[in-house]
């Protein structure tokens, strides 16, 4: 391998430690506080989705942050080393709480403790996430570079889906031991080792791609190199100047109010994905990770395809055309797979992880957003933009998990109770048809997007003649 390969590939491996951070929380922080903190759901849904909201506050400031930092080590990658530590520490205490009597006492170390969590995850994933664009002046490597990411982050996903089902099913087994007890000393250890990836992997990513994050003597002389190219008109921007160009910055308003939504029904099918398994369809523990770690193969491997889809198509059709059968395989399939049998969710996830792994492509026809801004603007932003980028993410998991918290109850959920009939179908329509809703939605509105790939052409053919005046 290269060093240049080896550069987008080290990049990219922090995404792993940062994925398999967010698949834990995702797939178990809201079954592992109601089940066995006893926190009640729709209390676990508030607290979660507050803990959230406030990380989305703070990304675009992280952005802007990262985009004006100025250090020996560069702009980014100081934020990588320190966020890393940060979350690491965070998340294993977000799994380990103390031995609390009351519901207020619950839902207040869930908030604290996630709110901890997401701000050390705003740390290191915005300036991570920015840093992608800068490796290379070369747009047509940026789909390379992605790939990297994408690929790193789906070994993360992978781990925190099959790590925790592991230890849980060992640590249940040991003679003498409560369930309840094992159970949380079960997701306590399946934190701490997702904690050690998430150091190794942002230690890897901070030393290989030390060339390209220009320390402040080379970010300074770019910056005056710019600003000779730039066209006279545009002036340096301030924060709120920058996000009021971007509300005019059309196809990232409908990109991400796409990804916005498409994301909502992603984190609402992870929320809910333990609680459709484990009491509509009755399926084991066990069994239950079988389905979603090959779901996440199967994801995994697709993405190759996605990627050669997109090089050879442009982003819009794949895009739209995944997502859009994502949403109706979701739809018609979750609410007829009959209880006990393992056939249907393994053909669902199938079908499943080939379709998901075009919702990824909004991030890749992100960063041709941000090259449109910059021919408009003058000026590079990147943290700015993948901070609201973040921002929506976080947001969409915020509203995903407050309503899987509320739809619990309203639907009449018991945790550890064999559910009545009625409550066993209300799961799977939401898990389905509700889920698929959001899908859908998404596919739609990525038609209204213009910036197509002649566009884009354009785009790069006028950054790559200021770069060569420079």
């Amino acid at each position: 391998m290269t060093n240049k390969h080896f550069e987008k590939a080290g990049y990219g491996i922090a995404e792993t430690g940062l994925t398999a951070s967010e698949v834990l929380i995702r797939l178990y922080l809201l079954i592992f506080y109601t089940d066995i903190v006893g926190l009640e759901p729709k209390l676990a849904g508030y607290a979660a989705a507050i803990a959230i909201v406030w990380d989305a506050i703070t990304d675009p400031l992280m952005g802007n942050v990262s985009d004006r930092t100025r250090s020996r080590f560069g702009r980014r990658r100081p934020y990588i080393a320190i966020g890393a530590v940060l979350l690491a520490g965070s998340i294993i205490y977000l799994f380990s709480p103390p031995d609390l009597a009351t519901q207020s006492g619950k839902f207040w170390f869930l908030l604290l403790s996630y709110m901890l969590v997401n701000t050390a995850t705003t740390v290191i994933a915005i300036p991570h996430a920015a840093l992608g664009s800068e490796l290379t002046p070369d747009r047509s490597e940026v789909t390379e570079i992605y790939a990297w990411r994408l690929i790193s982050g789906n070994m993360g996903a992978i781990l925190g889906t099959i790590v925790p089902g592991i230890i849980l099913t060992r640590m249940a087994a040991e003679p003498g031991i409560q369930d309840t007890v094992a159970k949380a000393g079960a997701h306590a250890t399946a934190a701490a080792v997702v904690a050690a990836v998430i150091l190794v992997t942002a230690c890897i990513t901070f030393f290989a791609t030390r060339r390209a994050d220009k320390p402040t003597a080379g970010i300074a002389s770019q910056k005056k190199a710019m600003a000779e190219t730039a066209p006279a008109s545009h002036a340096p921007l301030g924060h709120f100047q920058g996000l009021r160009s971007m509300v005019q910055n059309k196809p990232f308003v409908i990109l991400f109010v796409a990804y916005l939504i498409a994301t909502i029904g992603v984190n609402i099918n992870s929320s809910f994905a333990f609680f459709y398994y484990k009491y509509r369809l009755e399926l084991t523990e066990a069994d239950t990770q079988k389905v979603i770690a090959f779901f996440m193969v199967v994801f995994t491997l697709a993405l190759i395809g996605w990627i050669a889809l997109a090089n050879r198509f442009g982003k819009k059709i794949p895009l739209f055309a995944g997502t859009m059968l994502l949403g109706i395989m979701t739809a018609i399939g979750y609410p007829l797979f009959p209880a006990g049998s393992l056939a249907g969710p393994a053909v669902a996830a199938i079908f499943g992880g080939l379709f998901v792994g075009s919702i990824l492509l909004l991030d890749a026809w992100l960063v041709d957003v941000i090259d449109y801004d910059e021919v408009k603007t003058g000026h590079s932003r990147p943290g700015l933009y993948f901070g609201i980028w973040k921002m929506g993410s976080k947001a969409a998991r915020a509203i995903a998990v407050a309503l899987s918290g509320i739809i619990l109850s309203a639907i009449d959920f018991q945790p550890n109770a064999t559910q009545t009939p009625e409550v066993s179908l209300r799961l799977a329509l939401v898990f389905g048809p509700g889920v698929a809703v959001f899908f859908i939605l998404g596919a739609l509105l990525t038609l209204a997007i213009k910036l197509d790939e002649p566009r884009i052409a354009k785009v790069r053919r006028i950054l790559a003649q200021r770069n060569r005046l420079r």
